[in-house]
């Protein structure tokens, strides 16, 4: 039986890859300044981030799983990591076509992963270099869930 964590995530993702599809087409303006790294992006920024993120942090996420022996596990990365920025950039070169494309394979990988997830791995903690220790909720809601959410706002932004 699926954990209650996890159904909650996926009704999220639903709802979030509906922002997403309603916000794929091309918008003029930047982002709102990012509070955190001050960072401004083009739509097409916004969208290569989405490709590239969704997989690097469920693939992360299942190492925690997968390594966890009762102490925190070292994963992740900072923003200032080349794939990271070599991912945003490249959505530049994208049409909507591809990042939706993208878009409906890393949520159907995303979807899968919610609902494999076993009892136990609710229990995991990761370390993070610059945010330290993390539930899987955290990391779920921190790197995954919460972050469509809050690029499909950067979207909407751009698109008012």
């Amino acid at each position: 039986m699926m954990d209650d964590r996890a159904s909650q995530y996926l009704a999220r993702v639903g709802a979030v890859e509906q922002r997403l599809v309603a916000n794929a087409r091309p918008l003029t303006g930047l982002s709102p300044e990012d509070a955190a790294t001050g960072e401004r992006w083009e739509a097409s920024q916004v969208w290569g981030h989405i490709t590239e993120f969704v997989p690097y942090w469920i693939e992360e996420i299942e190492e925690v799983i997968d390594r966890y022996q009762g102490e925190p596990v070292p994963f992740g990365r900072t923003t200032t990591d080349p794939d990271r920025i070599a991912g945003i950039e490249s959505g530049k070169s994208m049409d909507f076509e591809t990042h939706l494309h993208w878009l409906g394979v890393h949520l159907t990988d995303l979807r899968g992963f919610l609902s494999a997830l076993p009892e136990g791995a609710w229990s995991v903690v990761g370390l993070h270099s610059r945010l330290g220790p993390m539930s899987l909720e955290q990391m779920i809601e921190r790197m995954l869930v919460g972050h469509l959410e809050e690029h499909a706002s950067q979207l909407e932004a751009i698109g008012s």
